[in-house]
């Protein structure tokens, strides 16, 4: 057999490559990446550097990853530079030196590489291994996205909104938002609450400049402009969302998030405009379906949005074993729910508390269906915002799904693959996660499971490659969360399981 050249073996490498060839597998990457590192291949020497540092078609071995990307930077390998940096940065396989790591970053960046550009930024932007510069952190940030590096937006955000680096500009804090959203990245929710204010500021302001003629003087002036601020900060800080353009997202449910927009936010948005048109209040809301599906994540979620005081009603909120006991927190909490109005009221397993009137058990429900009618559409009228869940709604008694109580019965049914790659997606955001994860094959394996189970599987996920000594999330540490997944299932079914009062399951 001809001995291969070196470009023979780098093209073999690549094509062996499981994560981009699904004929490709794992330990034959390895194997042509350490054939070319040993023949003086620098890209090969990178790529064998990672398999070692990851596990990736061969046994985890830190010296030999280090051994390996030192000789390929020594080469002027722009990868192996930046994987030197990496190990330094976050002290794998060697000590944490913050110096070393900024100085093969520079390098790399040097020799153009985009990651490299983002990761310097960081540690301008927060003085590891160097003074703080927030300008530099910035022009490496915006160099890096312009170069791909799309996760970068949420930081050019952060920039133009506190003016890190760069003036301040609504517009173009926008503009990088809108983007990390759109690509699933998690912005922090009080960073949010920042921008949204500085938002409203910023139309304030310039609404008030437009009309600065009608002032007879520079401190009259001044006054409205510092009042108009006010006024802004006050509708925050009670509630009110001074803002029109926010927009609620529900990862992976579209249906859903048009719902909670277009039927709840868009009422408490306009809601001037809607009383004087008749419209006063909001009517219950009732999410049904089969275990698992999410409805109870979603009003999590929307809930959370909205930002008013949360009630809950559930067995362990209101049950007890007194006579008229239970009746009397379910009013209580009613009760309690108007005073605080706006706010919301959550019922999880409706179908406990207010069961059809002819079944077997009806007497022994009457007196809970009976204060769920009392106190629904007096809640609602007080401005209460009402969700509530079942697996069960043909168990529930008509009169209370009649109209001007649930007018909102909404049907939330098993996740599609699609919807199952966006909330994964979503969730390997608020993490450190490889580009060439395969997350339309990873949906699949979890069609017809409960959404909660996506969280457990990348928990799980994090948790392998934090164990594995991983920067970032691979593939074997997805399926490593998905069989912890399917194991705790297995087991589950061989222990027995007592519950003692309320079975909630």
């Amino acid at each position: 057999m001809a001995k291969l050249t070196l470009k023979e073996i780098e093209e073999k490498m690549y094509a062996s490559n499981p994560n981009t060839n699904p004929n490709g597998s794992s330990e034959d990457f390895f194997k042509y990446a350490l054939m070319g590192a040993k023949q003086g291949s620098a890209k090969c020497m990178s790529e064998a550097s990672v398999c070692y540092s990851q596990g990736f078609g061969t046994k985890e071995n830190s010296d030999k990853a280090i051994e390996w990307a030192e000789k390929g930077a020594s080469l002027g390998n722009d990868f192996a530079l930046f994987l030197m940096g990496t190990y330094y940065d976050f002290g794998k396989g060697v000590e944490q030196d913050y110096e070393k790591a900024n100085e093969y970053y520079s390098k790399a960046v040097d020799l153009n590489y985009p990651a490299a550009k983002a990761n310097l930024a960081c540690m301008y932007a927060d003085g590891r291994g160097c003074e703080v510069d927030q300008k530099k952190a910035f022009g490496l940030w915006l160099e890096a996205y312009n170069d791909g590096e799309i996760w970068c937006s949420q930081y050019l955000f952060e920039c133009y909104l506190y003016g890190l680096g760069v003036d301040r500009n609504k517009q173009n804090a926008e503009k990088y938002l809108d983007i990390a959203q759109a690509n699933g990245f998690e912005i922090d929710d009080e960073i949010l609450d920042d921008f949204y204010l500085y938002q409203a500021n910023a139309d304030i302001l310039e609404s008030v400049k437009a009309e600065k003629s009608k002032y007879l003087s520079d401190e009259e002036f001044e006054s409205a402009v510092n009042k108009a601020m006010a006024d802004a900060k006050s509708d925050k800080k009670s509630g009110k969302i001074p803002f029109a353009d926010k927009q609620f997202v529900l990862p992976g449910r579209q249906e859903l998030t048009k719902y909670f927009n277009d039927e709840i936010i868009d009422f408490f948005k306009y809601q001037t405009q809607y009383r004087k048109m008749g419209i006063n209040t909001i009517p219950a809301t009732l999410l049904y379906g089969p275990p698992g599906c999410g409805k109870t994540h979603a009003v999590a979620a929307v809930t959370k949005f909205l930002g008013m005081p949360v009630f809950e009603i559930n067995s362990l909120t209101v049950g007890c074993t007194y006579i008229h006991g239970t009746s009397k927190k379910i009013a209580k909490i009613f009760d309690e729910a108007k005073k605080a109005a706006p706010s919301v009221v959550v019922i999880d397993e409706f179908e406990t508390f207010v069961g059809k009137r002819d079944a077997d058990d009806w007497k022994s429900k009457l007196e809970e269906t009976d204060e769920f009618l009392r106190n629904i559409s007096p809640a609602i009228d007080s401005g209460v915002v009402i969700f509530a869940m079942t697996n069960m709604r043909e168990a529930i008694d008509p009169a209370i799904l009649r109209k001007g109580r649930f007018d909102n019965q909404i049907e939330v049914g098993p996740a599609s693959t699609e919807e199952i790659k966006a909330v994964l997606k979503y969730e390997l955001s608020k993490t450190q996660a490889s580009s060439e994860l395969d997350l339309n094959n990873f949906a699949k394996r979890l069609v017809n499971r409960p959404l909660s189970d996506i969280g457990y599987v990348v928990r799980q996920a994090i948790r392998s490659a934090v164990h594995n000594g991983h920067s970032k999330v691979q593939t074997s540490d997805l399926n490593n969360g998905y069989n912890d997944l399917v194991r705790g299932e297995a087991k589950h079914l061989t222990v027995p399981h007592h519950h003692i009062g309320f079975q909630t399951a």
